[in-house]
């Protein structure tokens, strides 16, 4: 994801940014990312259709 994430807005996403936590049953991870900057709605737009061609996304919020 975050490769995704950085393919869009160009930068390194720094390490500390960068949060994971294993669901209850193990089974899922979530993972969240930021903050990051970005310049217009296009940019969020394109940040979520980045991450959306991971196949391991499974849900987003």
């Amino acid at each position: 994801m975050v490769v995704a994430v950085e393919s869009v807005i160009q930068q390194p996403v720094l390490e500390g940014r960068v949060k994971q936590k294993l669901s209850s049953g193990g089974k899922y991870v979530s993972v969240n990312i930021g903050p990051v900057q970005v310049i217009s709605s296009e940019h969020v737009q394109a940040v979520y259709n980045a991450m959306r061609r991971d196949d391991r996304m499974k849900y987003f919020l």
